[in-house]
């Protein structure tokens, strides 16, 4: 975590703002926290990119990673 830099939770379906102006790279893990699946999305579609990783029972939570220089971003978990 960056030196400073607060966590922040969001509601269920809630992106951070930024997520929705950039490239994301979307990658989605197994409990075990093995890679699974992943994807790429201009911000707009990360919701929807989301929501089809979600659609397998398997995904637990999705990384994700400001696509252009590779940063990590934030995390997305399985709400049930």
């Amino acid at each position: 975590m960056r030196r400073g830099a607060r966590r922040r939770d969001l509601g269920a379906g809630e992106l951070p703002p930024y997520v929705t102006r950039r490239l994301i790279s979307l990658r989605a893990y197994d409990a075990a926290a093995m890679m699974i699946d992943a994807s790429v999305a201009d911000g707009t579609a990360v919701g929807a990119a989301l929501d089809a990783l979600f659609a397998d029972p398997a995904v637990a939570y999705v990384h994700l990673h400001n696509a252009k220089r590779g940063c990590y971003s934030c995390r997305a978990s399985r709400i049930d």
